[in-house]
């Protein structure tokens, strides 16, 4: 991944959720982090509104954009979906 061809976008922290009926279980904890995107291509949200899940309290629903993670050689790209962002 060559710099002049990628742009820099924050990544919110946030948890990735499991649906379960009508309330959502937390999994994976993604700390805050800067994600790339290719240049000119602009910055893509989900679309619509966040599920209508019961959340554990505190938290809130946040738009997570499509992003690739850069791994040493290579990046790994997340489509964009919704997360749960908060205290828990």
């Amino acid at each position: 991944m060559s710099n002049h061809e990628w742009q820099h976008i924050h990544i919110p922290e946030h948890y990735e959720f499991v649906a379960h009926g009508n309330h959502v279980d937390l999994g994976e904890h993604e700390t805050a982090h800067i994600g790339f995107i290719k240049a000119g291509e602009g910055e893509v949200y989900p679309t619509g509104f966040p599920p209508t899940l019961e959340v554990p309290h505190g938290l809130h629903w946040v738009g997570i954009p499509g992003h690739y993670d850069k791994h040493e050689d290579h990046g790994h790209f997340q489509a964009p979906h919704w997360g749960l962002h908060g205290k828990h």
